[in-house]
C-alpha cells in the first residue's frame, strides 16, 4: 500500500511538471507590431514610381510631335554638263514635297494617342507594382508564418520526447517508443532549420527593396512581424477596375485607328513640285529657261495594302476579344471573392473553436499519459491533431494572401499563377524582369515614335 501511494504521488508530481512545462499555441507577437500593407505601399511605391520616366516620356512624345508636323525639307539639285563641241549646259533644280493627303497630320495623330495613352500606361505601371511588392510583402509573412509553426512544432515534439524519456525511466515505456519521439523531435529540429534559413532568406529579400532608406526596417524587426490577414475584397471591385479596362480598350482602338488611318493616307502618294531653270551656251550663244515639273508617285503595286488589312482584321478581332475578356474578367473575380468568403469563414471556425478544443485535449492527453491513463499513441494522435489544426490555419491565411495577389494580378490581366507568395525566389526573379520590362517599354515607345513614317522633318 506504501508503494503503491509513492507511485501514485510521483505520478501527480510529474503530470504537475507535464502540465507547467507544456508549451502554448503559435501566438502573435506582443512586442512586435506588423505593419498595415496600405502603410508601406504608400512608401514603396513613392520610391519606385519613377516620376522622372515619365517626364521624359512625356517631353519625347511632344518633341516628336512638333518635329513631324514640320513640313518636308526642300532639295537642291545642281548640273553642269560640257560636250565636246563646246556647248554647256547648266540647270538649278529646286524640289519640294508637298502634303496633299495631310500625311503629316496623320502621323501627328499617332503621336497623339501615345500621348493620351500615357495617363493609362502609367495608372497600369502602379498598378503592376502595387501587385509586385503586395506579393513580396505577403511571402515574408508566409516566411515568417512556417518558421514560427516549425518552431511550435518542435517544441511539442521535444516536449513529447523529454515526457517519453521520463516514463521510460520510471519502467512504463519501452525503448523503441523513445528512439520513435527521439527522431521525430531530430526532425522537427531539421524542419525548423529549413524554415529559419527561408524565413532570413526572404527577410533579406524584403529589405532589398528599401534600397538602404533610413526608415527601412531592420531584419531582425522584420523577421518577428506575424501573420495578419488581408482585409476582406470589397464587393464594387468590378465598378471600380471597369474604367480602367475600358480605357485600355479604348486606348488599343485608337491606336489602331490612327495606325490605319496613316497607312491609307501614305498609299495615295503626295507628289513633289519642282521649279528651276537651265541654261545652254553654245558657239558663243546662250539662251535660259525656266523649268517646271511635277513627280507624282504610282502606288501600282499597292505596297501597305497587306498591312492595312492586317489592322483591319486587328479591329474587329481586338472587339470580340475585349468583350471575351471582360466576361472572364468578372467571372474570375466573383470566383475569388467567393474563395476569400468561404477562407475567412474556414479560418475563424479553426481558430476559434477547433484549435482551442484540440489545444485542451492535447494537454489533457499528456497530462493522463503522464498520470499512466493514456498510451504513447493516444498522446501522440492528440498531439498531431493539434499540428494539423495549425497547418490547417496557415494554409488558410496564405490561401487568404494568395488570393488578394491573384485578384490584384487580374486587374492587370497577369495570370493567377505567375505570383505565388509560398516561392520567394521566383517572386524575385519577376521583380527584376518587371523592372527590365519597364525600360525596355520606354525604348520601344522611341522606336516606335522614330519609326513613324511622314514628310515631316527627319532628325
Amino acid at each position: 500500500m506504501r508503494g503503491t501511494n509513492l507511485g501514485f504521488i510521483l505520478s501527480l508530481a510529474f503530470a504537475s511538471a507535464v502540465w507547467a512545462n507544456s508549451p502554448e499555441p503559435v501566438a502573435q507577437s506582443a512586442d512586435v507590431l506588423t505593419p498595415n500593407w496600405a502603410n508601406l505601399q504608400s512608401r514603396l511605391q513613392a520610391q519606385y514610381a519613377e516620376p522622372a520616366l515619365w517626364q521624359q516620356r512625356q517631353a519625347l512624345l511632344a518633341e516628336r510631335h512638333q518635329q513631324l508636323g514640320k513640313r518636308a525639307n526642300p532639295s537642291l539639285e545642281l548640273d553642269v554638263t560640257d560636250w565636246r563641241s563646246g556647248q554647256r549646259e547648266q540647270s538649278i533644280m529646286l524640289s519640294q514635297p508637298l502634303d496633299l493627303w495631310r500625311q503629316r497630320q496623320a502621323a501627328q495623330q499617332v503621336i497623339a494617342v501615345l500621348q493620351g495613352g500615357e495617363s493609362v500606361a502609367q495608372q497600369r505601371d502602379l498598378a503592376e507594382l502595387h501587385v509586385l511588392l503586395q506579393a513580396q510583402y505577403a511571402a515574408l509573412l508566409v516566411a515568417n508564418q512556417r518558421a514560427a509553426l516549425a518552431r511550435q512544432t518542435a517544441q511539442l515534439q521535444q516536449y513529447a520526447y523529454t515526457a517519453a524519456q521520463t516514463r521510460f525511466q520510471a519502467g512504463r515505456l519501452a525503448a523503441v517508443d523513445v528512439q520513435r519521439m527521439e527522431l521525430a523531435y531530430a526532425q522537427a529540429q531539421a524542419a525548423q532549420q529549413r524554415a529559419q534559413f527561408e524565413q532570413q532568406q526572404t527577410a533579406q529579400q524584403w529589405l532589398d527593396l528599401w534600397q538602404s532608406q533610413p526608415d527601412a526596417p531592420t531584419l531582425e524587426r522584420v523577421q518577428r512581424w506575424s501573420m495578419q490577414p488581408p482585409p476582406a475584397l470589397p464587393a464594387d471591385l468590378a465598378d471600380k477596375w471597369m474604367p480602367f479596362w475600358q480605357a485600355e480598350a479604348q486606348l488599343q482602338a485608337q491606336q489602331l485607328h490612327a495606325s490605319q488611318s496613316q497607312l491609307a493616307r501614305q498609299a495615295r502618294g503626295n507628289p513633289s513640285v519642282r521649279v528651276g531653270m537651265q541654261q545652254v551656251e553654245a558657239e558663243e550663244k546662250r539662251q535660259t529657261q525656266v523649268l517646271l515639273g511635277l513627280s507624282i508617285p504610282l502606288n501600282v503595286f499597292q505596297n501597305n495594302q497587306p498591312q492595312q488589312q492586317a489592322i483591319a482584321q486587328q479591329r474587329q478581332w481586338q472587339q470580340h476579344a475585349e468583350q471575351r475578356q471582360q466576361q472572364q474578367r468578372l467571372a474570375l473575380l466573383a470566383r475569388y471573392q467567393a474563395e476569400d468568403q468561404r477562407r475567412r469563414a474556414e479560418l475563424a471556425t479553426l481558430s476559434h473553436q477547433s484549435l482551442p478544443i484540440a489545444e485542451q485535449l492535447r494537454q489533457r492527453m499528456w497530462l493522463g499519459f503522464a498520470a499512466g491513463k493514456f498510451a504513447l499513441i493516444e498522446a501522440q494522435q492528440a498531439q498531431q491533431a493539434v499540428l494539423q489544426i495549425q497547418q490547417s490555419i496557415a494554409t488558410a491565411e496564405q490561401a487568404l494572401w494568395q488570393n488578394q495577389i491573384n485578384v490584384a494580378a487580374l486587374q492587370v490581366g497577369w495570370p493567377a499563377d505567375q505570383l505565388a507568395v509560398d516561392n520567394p525566389i521566383a517572386l524575385l526573379q519577376t521583380w527584376h524582369t518587371w523592372q527590365q520590362q519597364r525600360w525596355r517599354n520606354s525604348q520601344s515607345l522611341i522606336n516606335q515614335s522614330h519609326n513613324l513614317d511622314s514628310l515631316g522633318a527627319q532628325p
